[in-house]
């Protein structure tokens, strides 16, 4: 119905239908479902085995957190998701992110998620703003700055818009584990949690890296634009943003994204197909 965040693991095809609550997989044709607790944003994969995948919170669809999902198959080839493992990261808590206490009524749910290179999970909120806008659909907004595009002073983790009155409360988080000296080697003790390194945004989509990872790919659907960040890979600090590339009016909106291995940048485009 929706399929989204897509990833190739083990000569399997896995990916999500974020209208039907479900986690899929493909393998020799086959398509395979397995029912989610809650509204999906995105799957990205752990080295722990399965996924971490970006769920909604309450019945509406609003709300975010990671939790890990475990696929399984049964003896009828059955695909089973479990869910109980381990809960993650509430990313969207009023007290990680504090544009949801200070405007409560502005609901928001995860979006688009991907791993950088170090295993950071970046995942981005979608603001839904009217009682009756289902987090299923893209919220439309102005095409206003999240920053100055050449402002070389932009090296702190926030990047929030100077320009709006008003920005809109959703943000870019970047996730990473908290860890500890421990007989003399480092261990994994946590979850430090979210920094909001993207603020200002709508619709949270289609995060990329270049191939030597030295630049960061990243649209907010509504702007209708691609933007680009310097990435600092050892501290996940970004920089210098920029527009990349604009989309016109009659063209959708960017979604999805991916970069190729000699640098081209591609762009899924949202309500036009291509």
């Amino acid at each position: 119905k929706l399929g989204e965040s897509p990833v190739w693991i083990n000569g399997e095809l896995v990916f999500i239908d974020v209208v039907a609550k479900e986690i899929c997989t493909l393998r020799d044709g086959t398509v395979r479902r397995a029912q989610l607790p809650k509204m999906p944003g995105s799957i990205v994969p752990s080295s722990k085995g399965g996924f971490l995948a970006a769920l909604s919170v309450d019945a509406d669809g609003s709300g975010g957190h990671l939790r890990r999902v475990v696929l399984r198959y049964d003896d009828t080839g059955t695909l089973e998701a479990d869910t109980s493992k381990e809960f993650f990261c509430n990313v969207l808590d009023a007290q990680v992110h504090r544009p949801l206490a200070d405007k409560p009524g502005k609901r928001q749910c995860l979006n688009d998620g991907k791993c950088d290179a170090r295993g950071r999970v970046w995942v981005g909120s979608k603001v839904l703003s009217r009682p009756d806008m289902d987090a299923r659909y893209v919220q439309a907004g102005p095409d206003t700055p999240t920053g100055s595009e050449n402002d070389e002073s932009n090296a702190s983790s926030a990047h929030f818009s100077p320009s709006e009155d008003a920005p809109p409360a959703g943000a870019l988080f970047c996730v990473e584990p908290a860890f500890s000296f421990r007989n003399g080697s480092m261990v994994k003790v946590g979850v430090a949690g979210a920094v909001a390194e993207v603020g200002g945004v709508w619709t949270s989509n289609g995060i990329a890296w270049s191939p030597v990872g030295d630049t960061m790919y990243y649209a907010d659907s509504p702007r209708r634009r691609v933007e680009a960040y310097d990435f600092d890979a050892e501290s996940g600090l970004l920089r210098n943003g920029r527009v990349f590339a604009r989309m016109p009016d009659d063209v959708g909106v960017p979604d999805g994204m991916c970069v190729d291995e000699g640098g081209g940048v591609w762009v899924c485009v949202w309500d036009a197909g291509k």
